[in-house]
């Protein structure tokens, strides 16, 4: 069983004025939250008044670690408004989401299906529509078999 986590219900409302970061931020400063600057991890560390000790990129147990390294992945490489628009209400939501291998798993395989076949072709709609078509056609991505399929047609 694993440590269930639960936001301090007081700082769910500063949380929303809090700016996120790439990279690790300067830290909280609860009485002025506008004047925050933190990274995800650190702002939900904060939120569930988790001590990690100066390393706001450890998992909490209870998080599942594919969502943790995939929401530390977006924070660090996402532009500054669709940091806060994509990652701050997705805190909550990642949360107690620890479970199995094979759950991990799953969720790894769908981050790469999305990735593969929504977002990158997204981004070649603005350059190479045919790179975009082939990226829309790559068969779902639910094993390793379909993911190196996947691989090869980012190539």
């Amino acid at each position: 069983m694993h440590t269930q986590c639960f936001p301090n219900a007081d700082r769910l409302a500063i949380a929303a004025q809090v700016h996120l970061v790439a990279g690790k931020g300067a830290g909280m400063a609860p009485d002025s939250p506008m004047q925050c600057h933190v990274c995800v991890q650190q702002l939900r560390n904060w939120l569930c008044e988790i001590d990690n000790s100066g390393r706001s990129d450890a998992c909490p147990p209870s998080m599942d670690p594919v969502l943790h390294r995939f929401s530390m992945a977006l924070n660090d490489r996402c532009p500054d408004d669709l940091r806060d628009a994509v990652l701050k209400p997705t805190l909550v939501a990642m949360l107690n989401t620890c479970g199995s291998s094979a759950l991990s798993q799953r969720r790894m395989y769908r981050i790469a299906d999305w990735t593969v076949r929504t977002i990158l072709p997204m981004a070649f709609d603005k350059w190479d529509q045919m790179r975009a078509d082939t990226l829309r056609a790559v068969p779902e991505i639910t094993d390793a078999d379909s993911a190196k399929v996947g691989r090869e047609a980012c190539r």
